[in-house]
């Protein structure tokens, strides 16, 4: 098990005392600028941006989200010994005039056999994932160009 403080968090998950760096991901056309495919180690999935083969980019960004505040609640329920069954975590964004998310919306779904005292500590847990915090607070973007003989083609 990943190392957890005592609300859940598992944001400091290491390696021999240096912090775990993410796989590496690559994402290129597939045809048009509608349709993607993207890659994450042998994972290739299809970004659509009409909806009709895959998530779109913005749903991947709720489904990172969702399976983040997932593992880290199941995590700590189970430590707890609560039954993760039914589990499930329901999002969705209202979206700007410009297309941006200016609000999530983010359910934590539980049995109801969980205490009553205990419901506003997994809301809590649920605000330590790694993706909350990082969509939370700014984070800093590089955009650099690389030439094809650099990248891996998929």
């Amino acid at each position: 098990d990943p190392p957890l403080d005592q609300a859940g968090d598992c944001s400091n998950l290491y390696d021999d005392g240096h912090y775990l760096s993410m796989k590496t991901v690559i994402v290129h056309g597939a045809g048009s600028s509608m349709k993607m495919t993207s890659k994450v180690g042998n994972l290739d999935l299809t970004i659509d941006r009409t909806d009709e083969m895959g998530p779109s980019s913005l749903e991947l960004l709720l489904l990172s989200l969702g399976a983040c505040t997932y593992a880290t609640v199941a995590h700590f329920m189970e430590r707890k010994n609560f039954s993760v069954d039914p589990l499930a975590i329901e999002l969705s964004g209202e979206r700007a005039e410009n297309g941006l998310y200016e609000k999530l919306f983010v359910n934590v779904v539980l049995n109801d056999q969980v205490p009553e005292d205990q419901r506003s500590v997994i809301l809590n847990v649920a605000n330590t994932c790694r993706i909350h915090k990082t969509l939370h607070n700014s984070v800093e973007i590089s955009v650099g160009i690389k030439f094809k003989a650099e990248t891996t083609v998929l």
